[in-house]
Formats: C-alpha cells, structure tokens, sequence
C-alpha cells in the first residue's frame, strides 16, 4: 500500500495492528514489529514506524538499521549520527555506519570529522564481503554513485569464485545503460551457475536472463546497424522463450524506427503465434488472453483483435485490474481516449495499490493519442 492510495480509516487499522501487536507471543514479538515497522517506513508514517521499531532495537539489527533510515529521511542528523556510531561501535564489521555517521557529522557542519570517518570506513573493507555489504548500504541510502563504484570494484578484487564478485556483476549489469556492456556483465553472472553450490532461486532464471542476455546484444546490434547479429540475437532470445511479451515491445520500435519493419513484422508473428497455439491449447487462460492483447497493443498491431482477447480474459476474471488496464491500454491505442479512461478508472477500483495503473491513468488522460503500427 502506496501513501496515495491508503484508505480512509488508515487510523483505525494502524491502531487495532498495534494493539493486535501486545496479544501476540513472546516468540512472534520481534517478526511481527519489524514487519508492522516496515509497513508503516514504507507508508511514511515515521512516528508510527518508530513505536513499533524501537521495542525491538535492542535485539533486531535491522530495526536499528530502519531507525537509522528513518533519521536520515527526517534530517535529524543528529540522531542518525548518534544511531550510526552505536551501531558501529557495538559491531565493527559494519562499516556501512561508520560511513553514514561521517555524512550525518557532515550534514551537521562537522566536515573534518565527518570526513574522516568517511575515509575510515574506505579503508577498512578489507575483503569481498565487507565491500558487498557496505556497497548494499550505500546504495539502501541513495549513495548510488558510490556504491556503483564499490561494485566496480569488487568485480576487480573479489575471488572470481565467491558469490560477492558474481553479484556485483549483476548490480553493475541493471545499472548499466550501454546494452553490449550490460550483456556481457550478465554473461559473468550467469558464469556464476557453474560453480557446484550455486543455482538461482527462481527456476525462470534459467531462461529469463539468457533471453534479457540476448535481447541486450540484438539492440546494441540493432543500434549499431548490424542486422544479421540482431537476427541471431533474435533467434537465440525465441529458442529460450517465446513467452516473454516486453522483447517485443522493446525490440518493434527499435527495429522499426532503423527501418526494418521486415523484421519487426516477424518477431511480432513468430510470437503471436506462439501465443495463439498456446491459447488454442487453454482457451480459458485468462493470463495467455490477456498477455498477448497486451503485447498486440503495445506493439499497435492487431488492436481489435486484442480487444475481442482482452475482454475473454475480463469476462473469466473481472475483478484482475491489470485486465482491465490492458483493456484502457487498446482502447487508447484505437483512438478513444474516453473509453481509456473509463477502464483505467475501472482498473484502479479493482486494484487500488498498484500504483502504475495511477500512471496509466495519468498517461490516458493527458498524452496525444497513439497511431497504430499496421
């Protein structure tokens, strides 16, 4: 739950979840106001969030991390220099507070002492582990810049077999807006699934980022106006999926725009029809109806076909706002920007905390008017 979309008697529940709080055992006590903490961090009721965080500082590190945020989102800069130390001293080997006490001491005018904490903590990341938690820290704290350079780093320092060093790739690769660099950081994480103790958590992973591999080189291909690796790059992508609707809507434009509708028009059949094989196997999928009028409208192609899919997908399932979202989506792409309106409304009644459909609402209302791509 978003702040924008909390409902009226948020009082209440936030009062009845704290007295829920004092009812339950001694063993669930720390989970539970942790959770509840957090809940209340993210709805940026900060006095709320403290309440429940400071019974359990003593004993949970990640609370006291949370009231730490929290000062530093309040520029109490007092206090998140004092939590900071605390934390810092009563652990050492949490250098990320040694660092955030040195910029609180500095957000405070103290820029000697601030700085030299700051170059302190630098200098005591003596190995992979210490440098992958304080980059975590950094980048938790809008240090973005610098923690981008930790990841640096670590892919230069840390064990090529440690996980640290396999896991910088992987920041670096999200972080990175050149697609053939970004690629090949994905290539050392995914390098990392050679080791006998590693495996993704999500079996997807096998296939998703082999296809995000892929999809990456195609662009950078496409960008750089060789086409024959991009429909390499293209047919590895398909080989490990073809159910991935968003290659399409990324990689269409871009192929259309350098002038190569020929090969737009193919990856838009050759996973069309992937799905309409699919559909034809489970005519009740309301997922398989719905991601294909999706993509079809993403891409502008095929939009009354995608609405006759769409609205199977909300008859079997009405009350799934993104169905509904995927409905405004077409009715917009057609021209009817009332009609778009009306179903992004429609969209956010059924799903009030999904927060992109307020931006779909948003961009129905006020961008011009879409042309189709046929």
């Amino acid at each position: 739950m978003r702040p924008e979309t909390m409902p009226e008697n948020i009082d209440e529940l936030v009062d009845a979840s704290i007295t829920f709080g004092e009812t339950t055992t001694e063993s669930t006590q720390r989970e539970y106001w942790h959770g509840l903490g957090y809940t209340f961090f993210l709805l940026e009721r900060y006095d709320d969030a403290r309440s429940c965080l400071e019974r359990i500082e003593a004993d949970v590190p990640r609370a006291r991390d949370l009231l730490v945020t929290i000062a530093r989102k309040e520029e109490d800069w007092e206090r998140a220099a004092e939590l900071s130390t605390e934390i810092y001293l009563a652990d050492s080997a949490r250098v990320i507070h040694l660092f955030l006490a040195g910029d609180s001491l500095e957000q405070l005018g103290k820029s000697e002492e601030g700085r030299e904490k700051k170059t302190l903590a630098n200098l005591l990341l003596v190995d992979s582990r210490e440098r992958h938690d304080f980059a975590v820290g950094l980048q938790a704290n809008g240090f973005n810049d610098l923690a981008l350079q930790q990841w640096q780093m670590l892919r230069k320092v840390a064990p090529p077999d440690h996980w640290e060093c396999h896991e910088a790739a992987r920041r670096l690769a999200l972080a990175e807006e050149d697609p053939a660099e970004a690629a090949a950081q994905w290539q050392q994480y995914i390098f990392g699934d050679m080791r006998p103790a590693f495996y993704f958590n999500e079996s997807r992973s096998y296939l998703s980022i082999p296809l995000l591999m892929h999809k990456l080189r195609a662009r950078a291909a496409i960008a750089a106006g060789d086409f024959e690796q991009a429909e390499k790059e293209i047919a590895l992508a398909l080989t490990a999926t073809k159910s991935e609707t968003t290659f399409c809507e990324e990689l269409i434009p871009e192929l259309i725009q350098a002038k190569r509708k020929d090969l737009a028009d193919q990856l838009f059949a050759d996973v069309y029809q992937h799905y309409t094989a699919r559909i034809s196997e489970h005519p009740a999928s309301a997922i398989l109806l719905n991601n294909l009028a999706w993509m079809s409208a993403r891409c502008g192609r095929r939009l009354d076909e995608a609405l006759t899919l769409v609205n199977k997908a909300i008859e079997l399932r009405p009350e799934v706002g993104s169905y509904l979202d995927t409905c405004a989506e077409i009715q917009f792409r057609l021209g009817n920007r009332q009609e778009a309106i009306r179903y992004g409304e429609k969209a956010i009644a059924a799903s009030p905390t999904q927060a992109d459909l307020r931006e779909q609402l948003e961009r129905f209302r006020n961008d011009p008017l879409p042309k189709p791509q046929d």
